[in-house]
């Protein structure tokens, strides 16, 4: 009744009461018109005081109406008369019918026997006696006629717009209506009151109102109701408009749009429903409209409802008294998560301890780690203190590749919000032009829609990041000290650790980090010195193979430091704990040292010169050379090559295949010096300079260089009996000849490309000391695994992921189901050892706190 009411006064149909029929529609709307539309009552004529009410006598021919009569609804013409305080009422017999009359109202005896008494239309009231309330009441439901109840056409039977819009009408001004130009109570749908309280079909729409003090009686009540409903201009209580029930800080956190359905789907009757969900979808939008839509359908939010006490019956213990834990109701706050294209709401429960009645939310950390790794990873969330954050967004910020920025993930977090919100606004406009254009009685109002809430800051972004890493910190510690080499390779930089900003800005010079022989990073430090900082991070590598029990590397390539002239040098003496580890220096250094010697690395002639000091250092496997002749010259002739000559042959094998199927070997410590000094004679000579006359080589310089590094030309050499290439298992056809591919662990070549993905880890151009920790760690562990997945001689799986603790899941329930690991690939880590990795063991140094 309240959206008939606010349809009657303003014309228009509420988009958000549903579907109405057009015939009722006009019905209320031309209803009200008329009533509004009708003269004023008249004027109540005075009685003088010494009046009194007349008695009815119960043989009156005037006002006695047999049973089968039909009463007749008074006109509004006649004139009540107002009964002055000093007038007596008549008794009333005691088998009459009881009637509910006001204190200061004066009504006529009515004999037992009596039925209402039936006017003619246009014909005065007997005895003038005013009609009221009590009176018109006095009828029972059992002996109403049907015809009582149809409706009238005579407009001017309706009572005066200003009864609707009076709060305390006054005895005199109260008017008369027929019950025959309104529906009846039972139209309403209220319930049916008993025999001696049911109004008259005359008074069963009217309050009694026959003195200011008067209240309704309970005849009464129900056409209170009804005339309350139809009133246009009164407004609606709050129990009318609040059909639903939500916490208060529940409605100040949920949109209004996604309230009503949301309240339904959690509580029954104020309590919260038992059988709920893990994700609830909001209401669709309906295929096909009958009127204006409300906005509501098409901006929803999807809701999860994170209560693993309440849906999984988990076993929730206190972490200071070891107690279980009971649920303790929903809690009264719901978030905002946000996600790749739109935002969706979460709720959670209350979890009270009823020892020590401390209490948990679901949500928190400590009731987290109590669940199992397939339930905990239901909840992929990253909660801060006003907002969430889904774990498929930062997932984007994961990897460290170039261009990916927390501000250019921002940016596509709009695009992705904004695309998404103007294709529900322009469906949702698009629905309610199709009424705007349609022609139509009325004219049509729709809501506006909702404003888009606003994506966050990249600064925010980069915090949620980081407590995503803290939440793993432990797991990716475990995998990076979990990782062994037979072949390591040491190496160090200074350009990552312009980065490092905030209270350890310039106390790092170095970065030191070693690898093995597929690329995979062992350890990682920030070091104030090169030196003797990295005892500590050798004495933990050393400690890490003992207490695993793997054996120790067999060789060790480096930049500097590989060796003496006399006894034991420093790096040797380092290592101590590994005595049979080869030291050997890495070749692409050496040849860098040499290269000193050249007047500028930007001469055209630099490259032959690189070219050929690597000739001269290393010579082709002939075995694997004359396989590749074979197979590209079975290669030309399958072609239809016609001439097929040594000459062609050569031309046609490209570097790139001389890397991947021919292995090389060092020449020996004699024939490579010999090959050295030849060139550097060579290079001596007038023809090797430019078109300028610019020699290549400073003959004083490139003397001097080589005077010194000639004693490193044993250090370069292959150690006898150490495999330096591993098959990948991958071959390759050419001509009907297999080729094997093969995979080179010579050198710390690998590393110098380690540098550049090493400044790509830490994002932007400075960090604090626990980001810096952060964005290190991470950058690690994923390095690592792809070069694990990489290294695998089987065909790599479609699903990639970096979450370990999952597949160790999958592994260990598919052992107790199938017999056998569904990931065979995968290793879970070791626990970790406690080594100092990144920031922290530059603080073990410099004894400032992380911060």
């Amino acid at each position: 009744m309240f959206l008939l009411r606010r349809f009657a006064s303003t014309g228009v149909w509420p988009s958000e009461a549903g579907n109405r029929s057009a015939p009722r529609q006009k019905k209320w709307f031309d209803l009200f018109q008329r009533a509004t539309s009708a003269p004023p009552a008249s004027t109540p004529t005075a009685v003088p005081p010494a009046s009194t009410s007349t008695a009815v006598p119960p043989a009156s021919t005037s006002t006695a109406v047999p049973p089968a009569s039909t009463p007749t609804a008074v006109p509004a013409a006649s004139t009540p008369t107002a009964v002055p305080p000093a007038s007596t009422p008549t008794a009333v017999p005691p088998a009459s019918t009881p009637t509910a009359v006001p204190p200061a109202s004066t009504s006529t005896a009515v004999p037992p026997a009596s039925t209402p008494t039936a006017v003619p239309p246009g014909s005065p009231s007997p005895s003038d006696r005013p009609v009221t309330s009590a009176c018109l009441s006095a009828s029972s439901p059992a002996t109403r006629p049907p015809s009582a109840a149809q409706p009238a056409a005579s407009a001017s039977l309706l009572p005066s717009p200003s009864y609707f819009h009076s709060t305390s009408p006054s005895p005199s001004a109260q008017p008369v209506a027929s019950a025959s130009l309104l529906p009846s109570p039972s139209y309403f749908h209220s319930t049916s009151p008993s025999p001696s309280a049911q109004p008259a079909a005359s008074g069963s729409l009217l309050p009694s109102s026959s003195s200011p003090s008067a209240s309704p009686s309970p005849a009464a009540s129900p056409a209170l109701t009804s005339l309350e409903n139809v009133a246009p201009s009164v407004p609606a209580p709050a129990s009318e408009t609040d059909q639903f029930w939500l916490p208060t800080k529940m409605r100040q956190a949920i949109p209004l749009q996604d309230q009503r359905w949301i309240a339904s789907v959690l509580f029954h009757a104020g309590r919260l429903r038992p059988d709920l969900k893990l994700w609830y979808e909001p209401p669709a939008p309906s295929l096909i409209y009958h009127q204006a839509p409300s906005p509501d359908h098409f901006f929803n939010h999807r809701l999860l409802v994170w209560m693993p006490y309440h849906l999984w019956k988990f076993r929730l213990f206190c972490p200071a008294c070891g107690k279980q834990l009971t649920g303790y109701g929903l809690h009264k706050r719901a978030r905002k998560v946000l996600d790749i294209d739109r935002y969706y709401l979460m709720v959670t429960e209350t979890l009270r301890c009823t020892v020590c009645c401390l209490s948990y939310l679901s949500t928190s950390q400590t009731v987290l780690d109590q669940l199992d790794v397939p339930h905990r990873r239901l909840f992929r969330l990253i909660l801060t203190q006003r907002y969430a954050c889904d774990i498929r967004v930062i997932r984007m910020l994961r990897e460290r590749t170039l261009g990916n920025s927390p501000t250019r993930l921002v940016k596509q977090l709009r695009e992705n919000h904004g695309e998404e919100w103007l294709d529900r606004l322009a469906h949702y406009m698009e629905e309610c032009a199709g009424f705007v254009n349609r022609p139509s009685l009325l004219p049509v109002m729709c809501q506006k829609p909702p404003e888009p809430i606003d994506v966050p800051t990249s600064k925010w972004l980069l915090s949620v990041y980081g407590r995503d890493i803290i939440s793993r910190i432990d797991h990716i510690k475990a995998s990076i000290t979990s990782t062994f080499g037979k072949i390591l390779k040491m190496d160090s930089t200074k350009q990552i650790t312009k980065k490092l900003a905030g209270t350890a800005k310039g106390t790092a010079q170095w970065v030191t980090f070693v690898g093995n022989e597929t690329g995979q990073i062992l350890i990682s430090v920030l070091t104030a010195e090169e030196g003797p900082g990295l005892d500590t991070m050798v004495s933990g590598l050393i400690n890490r193979y003992f207490q695993v029990g793997v054996a120790p590397p067999l060789l060790l390539y480096v930049d500097c430091g590989c060796c003496i002239e006399k006894g034991q040098s420093k790096l040797q003496a380092r290592f101590g704990g590994w005595p049979d580890l080869i030291i050997r220096l890495d070749i692409w250094h050496f040849m860098r040292r040499l290269a000193v010697g050249c007047t500028t690395d930007a001469h055209p002639l630099y490259p032959v010169f690189m070219s050929r000091l690597s000739a001269c250092i290393f010579e082709w496997d002939p075995d694997d050379v004359a396989l590749l002749r074979r197979a590209k010259r079975e290669q030309l002739q399958e072609e239809g090559v016609p001439v097929i000559t040594n000459d062609l042959v050569e031309r046609r094998i490209t570097k790139k295949e001389l890397a991947l199927y021919c292995r090389r070997r060092t020449r020996g410590v004699e024939s490579t010096t010999r090959h050295i000094d030849r060139l550097l004679q060579e290079l001596k000579g007038e023809k090797w300079r430019d078109l300028m006359g610019v020699p290549l080589l400073d003959t004083v310089r490139i003397e001097h260089i080589w005077h010194v590094q000639m004693r490193h030309v044993k250090c370069i050499q292959d150690p006898p009996g150490v495999p330096l290439y591993t098959e990948t298992g991958t071959t390759t056809t050419k001509g009907g000849i297999v080729l094997t591919k093969y995979r080179c662990a010579r050198g710390s070549t690998a590393l110098e490309s380690f540098h550049l993905h090493l400044n790509r880890f830490i994002p932007g151009t400075s960090a604090n000391t626990l980001n810096f920790q952060l964005y290190l760690l991470e950058g690690l562990n994923r390095w690592n695994q792809d070069r694990a997945a990489a290294s695998i001689s089987t065909k790599s799986s479609p699903l990639l992921t970096y979450s370990g603790q999952v597949v160790q899941s999958i592994n260990t329930n598919s052992l107790k189901v199938f017999g056998e690991k569904l990931v065979p690939t995968f290793q879970p880590p070791a626990q970790y050892t406690g080594e100092l990795i990144g920031v922290d063991y530059l603080l073990s140094q410099t004894g400032q706190p992380l911060q």
